[in-house]
C-alpha cells in the first residue's frame, strides 16, 4: 500500500515551535499518513535526548489511550562538522546520542579524515543489522538496524566528501532534494548527481524540514505493508 509521509520534521522537543500532538493533527490535516521526528539530539542543552523525550510522550498517550491521528516515528537529524545527517530507528538514535561527543573530539584532534573513517566504522559497528557478520572488511557485531540519508544538499561542500572512506557510500541510504521552502535540485544540480553516482542504492527525498506549518506541501510516496519503522528502515534499504 502506498503511504504519503514527511521524513524530516521538528518539534518542541528541539527547535520546532509545534508540539509532537499538534504536529500529528496537522499531518492528517493536510492528507500525510504518517510523520517522522527528526528532533536535533540534546535540545536546548537539556539532560535527556529528544529521543528519550518523545519516547515518553508516545508512551504516555498509549497509557493514556490517546489515539495519535497519524503515526509518528523517531529519528534525528545528527550533526556533524562537515555536514548533516537525517537518522532513522529509535535504538540508532540513541545511540548515536552517546557517541557523538567521542566522534566530535576525534575532529578537533585529528580532521577530517579520521573523523569519516572513525563515523563510517561507528555506523557500521553499532548501527548495522546483520548480526557477527563481516560487512567490506569491517567486523558487524550490532544487530541494531538503521537508515542514514544526506540532508540539505545545498548546505553541502562537496570538498569535504574526497575524504570518506569508499565504504562509506555503502552505509548511506539517501539523500534530500527538495523540501517545502527550496528545491535543492534546482539550486545545486552538481551536488544531486554526485550523490547518485556515489550512493549505490540511493533513495531521493522529498520533505518538509517542518518547523511550524510547512507540512503537506512536498512528501514521500512510499510503498510500504505500514507506517512503522520497521518498515520504514525495510524500504530505505530495499
Amino acid at each position: 500500500m502506498k503511504y504519503k509521509l514527511d521524513l524530516h520534521c521538528h518539534s518542541i522537543a528541539s527547535d520546532g515551535s509545534l508540539t509532537m500532538l499538534q504536529l500529528a493533527m496537522l499531518a492528517k490535516k493536510v492528507g500525510l499518513d504518517g510523520l517522522v521526528l527528526t528532533d536535533h539530539c540534546r535540545p536546548n542543552n537539556a539532560n535527556q535526548s529528544n529521543v528519550v523525550v518523545l519516547e515518553t510522550l508516545l508512551a504516555k498517550a498509549d497509557n493514556y489511550g490517546i489515539q495519535l491521528p497519524v503515526p509518528i516515528i523517531i529519528g534525528s537529524e545528527i550533526r556533524t562538522p562537515y555536514g548533516e545527517f537525517l537518522l532513522f530507528g529509535k535504538k540508532a538514535c540513541k545511540q548515536w546520542d552517546y557517541y557523538k561527543d567521542q566522534l566530535d573530539m576525534i575532529s578537533k584532534k585529528f580532521g577530517v579524515e579520521q573523523y569519516w573513517d572513525m563515523f563510517s566504522k561507528f555506523v557500521l559497528h553499532k548501527l548495522c543489522c546483520s548480526r557477527g557478520k563481516m560487512f567490506l572488511n569491517v567486523q558487524v557485531n550490532s544487530p541494531l538496524a538503521y537508515a542514514l540519508a544526506i540532508c540539505h544538499p545545498r548546505e553541502i561542500d562537496l570538498s569535504w566528501c574526497k575524504y570518506m572512506p569508499k565504504f562509506f557510500w555503502h552505509i548511506v541510504h539517501g539523500f534530500e532534494i527538495q523540501n517545502a521552502n527550496e528545491h535543492y535540485d534546482e539550486l545545486k544540480p552538481e551536488v544531486i548527481n554526485f550523490f547518485k553516482e556515489h550512493i549505490p542504492k540511493y533513495k531521493a527525498l522529498r520533505n518538509s524540514d517542518c518547523h511550524s506549518d510547512e507540512l503537506g506541501m512536498v512528501f514521500n510516496e512510499m510503498e510500504l505493508k505500514e507506517v512503522s519503522e520497521n518498515q520504514l528502515i525495510h524500504w530505505f534499504r530495499s
